[in-house]
This record gives structure tokens, C-alpha cells and sequence, in this order.
């Protein structure tokens, strides 16, 4: 590494550590932190955000247990804010109805006409051209894996065992005591 790119980045270091350091000076610090990462963010995004190094905030956050509590707390409920927004986003995918990208004459409708929740089902937008004619063709997400993945989060498909035995449990504990 060239002296002068070693100096920058050295520089750039320094930076990162003062603005984590004055960070962890500021009394409201680990609420904004712990508010970011409850609305979906990470540790990682807020210290880029604020030009701070990660590692010493994530530093900072451990060594003092009611501030590793208050994260790990924002942590939990940053996964359970991720889950739900993904079951929202399978569920889109999962109960789209076609029609509703259609206007009565059965034309596409505007994109930002298309309800959000149909939206979010759309894979790819294209318009085709065959010299006279342009369409405009509309992908979708596959319904099928979408239903799949958010009925399996949802435990509703549980492979299931059934067993018969042509005799019953007293019955094959008392047999067994008489072979004996």
C-alpha cells in the first residue's frame, strides 16, 4: 500500500473513530440507535449515516448491560418488524388477482394506477414491440412459491405421520412379557 493511500485511509479511520466517540458522548445516542434498528435498520446503516466506525459503537453498546439489553431489545424487535413485512409482501404475491392491473376494455392500466398491493406481485414491466404494435407485458412473481413459502411460515403445511398398528400398545407389552 502507497504511503499516500495508507494516509488517507488513516485519515478516514480517524474520522470514523471521532464521530463514533462523540456520538457515545451524546445522551440520546442509544435511543436513536435503538430507534433505527427497531424500524428495520441496522447498526451498520447508522454508523455509515453518521460517518462513525461500527465497531466502536457496537463496542460501546456491550460493555454497558443496559445498553446491550436496550439493543438487543431493538434487535428482536427489528426481526419481528422484517417477518411481518415479509409475510405482507408473500401475501401480495400469494392473493394477487390479475384483473386489477386491467381497465374494463381489458387494457393495462397505468402503472401508478395499479393498486400497491398488486404492485409489490409485478416482477418486471416490458414493453413489447413488433414494428406496428407495442404492448406492454406484465411478469409476476410466482403465485405457486408464494403461497408455499408464506404457508409454510405460517405452519400450515406440516408433514404429517400416520401410524396403525394391527395391535394395541397393552397388547404388544403383554406378548412381550410372555416370550420372556
Amino acid at each position: 500500500m502507497s504511503a499516500s493511500l495508507l494516509s488517507k485511509y488513516t485519515y478516514k479511520m480517524d474520522n470514523l473513530s471521532r464521530n463514533a466517540y462523540a456520538l457515545t458522548q451524546q445522551e440520546d445516542t442509544l435511543s436513536k440507535i435503538t430507534q433505527w434498528i427497531s424500524e428495520g435498520g441496522t447498526l451498520t446503516q447508522f454508523a455509515a449515516s453518521h460517518g462513525a466506525n461500527h465497531a466502536q459503537l457496537y463496542l460501546w453498546i456491550q460493555e454497558v448491560k443496559s445498553r446491550r439489553d436496550q439493543y438487543d431489545a431493538a434487535v428482536k424487535l427489528r426481526d419481528e418488524y422484517l417477518r411481518q413485512s415479509m409475510i405482507e409482501e408473500l401475501r401480495s404475491i400469494a392473493t394477487f388477482d390479475v384483473r386489477d392491473a386491467y381497465d374494463d376494455n381489458g387494457d393495462p392500466i397505468s402503472l401508478s394506477d395499479v393498486p400497491l398491493r398488486l404492485r409489490k406481485s409485478i416482477a418486471s414491466v416490458k414493453k413489447v414491440s413488433n414494428g406496428e404494435m407495442t404492448s406492454t407485458e406484465i411478469k409476476f412473481f410466482d403465485k405457486i412459491k408464494a403461497i408455499q413459502l408464506l404457508g409454510k411460515e405460517l405452519g400450515m403445511f406440516q408433514n404429517k405421520v400416520e401410524l396403525t398398528a394391527s395391535k394395541s400398545l397393552e397388547k404388544l407389552i403383554e406378548d412381550s412379557w410372555q416370550e420372556n
